[in-house]
């Protein structure tokens, strides 16, 4: 594999696949797959979470309004199909020769434990064993749906792919946000952006998570 076009976006949501940006901080950034065609071999993507304001229930679950994010979080899952359907369908009929790879989330928290990252020198985030368990439950119900998704369309587009980030070769596990060695980032005051996201190791491990599914 070799990467020649990186287009993902912060923020992106799955409309944003064949419509350009509208407004906000990213309004100057290309529909994504303007950069996609024919020749293209492979596809990586990874989205859904955008779309369910994801962001809102990790910030929330900080908070007293955890539930109320993650109840707001599982109703927007529940119309995520059709979407989601149409971002793949969107990636392949401009990448018409790739095999397209839909990667899922993976666990940013552990629910197994009730430390707040007191421990880690890489990340904080202090939310309760109870919030965690919540925060869990948005990231199964939001994989179970893209891997729904995705079979749906396979019916009809073979080349189209779910690769599983959570339990595959345990690539991900021990290493949530509140582990010694992290793989995600903390609350970042000063680059609040990159709060959340896979940190250095974590590409990493999608890279490795991405060469073992494909081999």
């Amino acid at each position: 594999l070799r990467l020649d076009d990186f287009s993902a976006c912060g923020g992106a949501q799955t409309v944003h696949i064949k419509n350009a940006w509208t407004g906000g901080v990213n309004q100057a950034e290309n529909r994504q797959d303007a950069a996609l065609s024919g020749a293209t071999q492979v596809v990586t993507v990874t989205i859904g979470g955008n779309d369910i304001g994801f962001e809102n229930v990790v910030l929330g679950c900080i908070a007293a309004n955890c539930q109320v994010a993650v109840d707001n979080a599982l109703l927007q899952i529940s119309a995520l199909g059709p979407v989601l359907n149409a971002a793949y369908s969107a990636i392949l009929s401009e990448a018409t020769s790739a095999e397209v790879y839909v990667v899922g989330y993976p666990p940013l928290v552990e629910d197994d434990s009730d430390a707040l990252c007191a421990s880690s020198s890489q990340a904080t985030y202090p939310a309760t064993l109870t919030n965690k368990t919540l925060i869990r439950t948005v990231l199964d119900e939001l994989n179970a749906a893209i891997e729904s998704a995705v079979a749906d369309v396979q019916t009809t587009s073979p080349n189209l792919h779910y690769v599983p980030a959570v339990d595959v070769n345990g690539i991900f596990e021990g290493h949530d946000i509140c582990s010694e060695v992290p793989y995600y980032n903390g609350l970042l005051v000063d680059r609040q952006a990159e709060s959340f996201h896979p940190n250095v190791l974590g590409q990493e491990a999608y890279a490795e998570l991405l060469s073992t599914y494909v081999s």
